[in-house]
C-alpha cells in the first residue's frame, strides 16, 4: 500500500466507512479530500464510540498523520466540537490553507431555499453544504488561509455584502458582520496551527515512501 482511495458508486450507505476504518489502520497519513459535516461514521476503539462527520477516520490511531485537504467545506464549530469530544491531545491534523468555510450565512440561505421549494425541496441536511460550495464554484467564497488570516473581518465583510443582497431577494434578515466575527474569530484563533498546504506536505511525504489513504465523504 502505498496510495488507496476510497470512494462509494453514488448509492450511499455502501460500508466506506467500515472499510476506511480497517485501512486507516495501516496507513501513515489519512486525508479526506471531499465534503463537510452533512454525514459521518462511527468508529469503535477499545470499546469507545467515535462518530466522526469531519474528522478524518485516521484520528483515533496515534502513530497517524490526519489531513483535511482543499476539497472539503469545513464548518469550524463543528471541527472543534469534534475534537473537544475526541479529547486527544496528541492529534496530528493539518488542514489546508485553500479548504472552504462553512460559515452561519451558508446554513439560512440553505434552509430559505428549501422553505421557497416546498414540495420540491431537496431534503438536504441542512449543514450549509452546498452553499458553500456553490461560493466556492463562483469564487466568493471564505478559504481557510483568510479565516485564521489578520484580514479575516476585512474579507467577511465583503463577503456578507454579497449575502445581504441575497438575503433581500429570499427575504431573510440581514446578517451582522459584528456577530459572526465576535464569534468565529475564537474558532479561527484554535485552528490557526493546523492550517498549512496540505498539498506540498502530501507530495512530499509520497515521494518519502509514506502510506496515504485518501477518504472521500461518507453517506
Amino acid at each position: 500500500m502505498k496510495t488507496i482511495v476510497v470512494i462509494g458508486t453514488a448509492w450511499g450507505d455502501e460500508g466506506k466507512g467500515k472499510i476506511t476504518d480497517f485501512l486507516a489502520s495501516k496507513a501513515d497519513i489519512v486525508a479526506r479530500f471531499q465534503g463537510g459535516n452533512n454525514a459521518g461514521h462511527t468508529v469503535i476503539v477499545d470499546g469507545e464510540y467515535h462518530l466522526f462527520q469531519l474528522l478524518p477516520s485516521g484520528v483515533v490511531n496515534q502513530k497517524t498523520t490526519n489531513l483535511m485537504t482543499n476539497g472539503m467545506v469545513i464548518d469550524p464549530k463543528g471541527l472543534i466540537e469534534e475534537l473537544d469530544e475526541l479529547k486527544n491531545p496528541n492529534l496530528k491534523l493539518f488542514i489546508s490553507n485553500r479548504a472552504h468555510v462553512v460559515m452561519p450565512y451558508h446554513l439560512a440561505i440553505e434552509h430559505a431555499n428549501e422553505l421557497r421549494k416546498g414540495k420540491d425541496k431537496l431534503a438536504t441536511t441542512g449543514h450549509g453544504i452546498g452553499p458553500t460550495y456553490s461560493d466556492k464554484a463562483n469564487r466568493i467564497g471564505l478559504r481557510m488561509d483568510a479565516f485564521v488570516g489578520p484580514n479575516f473581518k476585512e474579507e467577511l465583510t465583503k463577503i456578507i455584502n454579497l449575502k445581504n443582497i441575497e438575503a433581500d431577494k429570499l427575504g431573510i434578515p440581514h446578517f451582522n458582520v459584528d456577530e459572526i466575527y465576535d464569534e468565529y474569530k475564537h474558532y479561527a484563533q484554535r485552528l490557526r496551527p493546523h492550517v498549512i498546504d496540505t498539498s506540498i506536505y502530501l507530495n512530499e511525504q509520497i515521494e518519502k515512501g509514506k502510506k496515504v489513504l485518501f477518504e472521500g465523504a461518507q453517506g
